[in-house]
């Protein structure tokens, strides 16, 4: 985000959303599993303070395929 930040444009809350449902018929064929077979759904946004979105992101993969990690650090100011 340093070249945001050097623009001006300062990321200020992220949101991420994991969901799992059925794989659709187009999901399944690019994915190569069967319609229906559970898919793990990653949404990802970033905002700046007064709320305008400057990065979004859709995983779909496999859901017995998925690994989620997240790594959180205290702001030190």
């Amino acid at each position: 985000y340093d070249t945001l930040s050097g623009q001006g444009v300062v990321p200020y809350m992220g949101r991420q959303q994991l969901t799992f449902r059925p794989a659709g018929a187009y999901e399944a064929m690019h994915l190569e599993i069967e319609e229906g077979m559970p898919l793990s759904v990653m949404g990802s946004r970033m905002y700046t303070e007064d709320g305008q979105l400057i990065e979004y992101a859709e995983v779909k993969t496999p859901a017995y395929q998925t690994s989620y990690e997240m790594v959180v650090y205290r702001d030190q100011h």
